[in-house]
């Protein structure tokens, strides 16, 4: 999972974020350097795989996967374009 603040490999920082009602999506605001800012609608998605100790018990994990928007000028520019595209967001209410 993605906290705000931490910096990623690519150069873009996440500086919000928001949860679904089912908390099993999320949209994430991310900025970088030049101060552009993209948004990212997630879902959790189970995976299962085989334990190293024992290969008839299997780990149960989970990852958040999506893909990112383009990019904007402001926080509250993705926000809108977020709010239209996502449903369950509206920008007012995270602000």
């Amino acid at each position: 999972m993605q906290i705000a603040g931490k910096q990623h490999d690519d150069g873009w920082r996440v500086i919000k974020r928001a949860l679904g009602p089912s908390d099993r999506e999320a949209l994430s605001f991310a900025q970088n350097a030049e101060g552009h800012i993209k948004f990212r609608l997630e879902k959790w998605q189970r995976y299962y795989e085989p334990s190293s100790d024992d290969l008839n018990a299997p780990v149960e994990g989970g990852l958040w996967i999506g893909e990112y928007s383009g990019r904007y000028p402001s926080l509250s520019a993705a926000e809108r374009d977020a709010a239209a595209s996502v449903i369950w967001f509206k920008a007012a209410d995270h602000l």
